[in-house]
């Protein structure tokens, strides 16, 4: 029997050339407009769009579950330094045919492919210290597709710097069951504030903050819509 992992290996693979024209097309476009106005409210010390010079700061992001890229796209200007880490080989060409197009290695940004939640451990691709000492961490409605939720995050807090590294999580509030051609990958009908709190403080992160950001709605099967309600949650690692 296929783990969950692989069920998302093998469909998200199938639609990596098609994925942005599915029914979750402008919800995402909202996710990243939200994204931008929310820079302050995430608490990381980006560097400023354009900012140049021999004393550039150094802000490495971790875009787990990255897909083709939406949330590193949106969040690149901000950091030097991008890594996208999916389980499907599809979605990580995708990430790096796009990101090869936006500019040459100023931030360097690249995705590979590899699986933080094993339980025996996360893939030795992400297993070096390229893929530690992030100052952001997030994960772009993925997480509920994610088994084991609290080994993820657990995972996650750990690849960020302690004091100052923040896990992001974008995601949907809870739901009922909608009928769409991704339900066999799907593990959580999303997430509530207290879930996501207990989760994060879980992982080793205080300040933790949570905030319902867009409500939209989004196609299922046989074309039927669904409303999604998208919320943000952020934490910076203690420990």
């Amino acid at each position: 029997m296929a783990t969950l992992s692989e069920e998302n290996r093998e469909h998200f693979d199938t639609i990596a050339t098609t994925c942005e024209n599915q029914g979750w097309q402008h919800v995402m476009d909202r996710i990243r407009e939200e994204t931008r106005k929310h820079k302050a409210w995430l608490g990381v010390n980006f560097v400023n769009e354009g900012e140049e010079g021999e004393g550039k700061r150094v802000v490495k992001v971790l875009d787990y579950a990255c897909g083709p890229g939406t949330m590193a796209a949106t969040i690149e200007p901000w950091a030097t330094e991008v890594r996208g880490v999916d389980v499907a080989p599809k979605m990580v060409e995708q990430f790096n045919a796009r990101a090869k197009c936006r500019r040459d290695a100023d931030p360097e940004m690249f995705a590979v492919v590899g699986d933080i939640s094993p339980a025996e451990g996360p893939s030795a691709s992400i297993a070096g210290e390229d893929y530690h000492g992030f100052d952001l961490a997030v994960v772009g409605v993925a997480l509920h597709h994610m088994h084991d939720s609290k080994l993820v995050l657990r995972r996650l807090a750990e690849r960020v710097k302690v004091g100052t590294g923040v896990v992001f999580i974008v995601d949907v509030v809870p739901h009922a069951h909608h009928h769409t051609s991704a339900e066999h990958t799907v593990a959580h009908h999303g997430f509530s504030k207290e879930q996501m709190v207990d989760l994060m403080k879980g992982a080793g992160c205080r300040d933790v903050k949570y905030k319902v950001v867009c409500t939209s709605e989004v196609s299922g099967k046989e074309g039927k819509a669904m409303e999604m309600t998208v919320f943000f949650c952020r934490g910076t690692r203690e420990r």
